[in-house]
């Protein structure tokens, strides 16, 4: 979703809770992730960090930016929706902002 929305919540070494949707696709490619993907896991996408925004997809999902375990993806169309960052880059970013600052996402 474009526009206006807020920084919701800011996480560090955050666990990653797969979809049910994501836990299938996975499935189907021979990868059975479990609900809940700790930190440091190759298989957790959200990196070293997870910044939560108010934006909701129609279906009400969230959208984040989360850092990136695998580099070559970052700039990519590879996740749900969310924005990946270089870990170095989000976790500066992560740790300038607050929980209400301002995002306004352009197409």
């Amino acid at each position: 979703p474009t526009g206006r929305g807020k920084v919701t919540g800011i996480y560090f070494d955050p666990w990653w809770y797969p979809t049910p949707y994501s836990r299938r696709i996975f499935r189907e490619r021979g990868i059975d992730l479990p609900c809940a993907v700790p930190p440091g896991n190759p298989l957790n996408y959200m990196g070293k960090f997870k910044i939560t925004l108010s934006h909701k997809t129609k279906k009400g999902a969230i959208y984040r930016i989360h850092g990136a375990n695998y580099p070559k993806r970052v700039g990519k169309r590879v996740t749900g929706g969310c924005f990946a960052m270089f870990n170095d880059q989000g976790l500066e970013l992560a740790r300038t902002i607050r929980v209400g600052t301002e995002v306004n996402i352009l197409p």
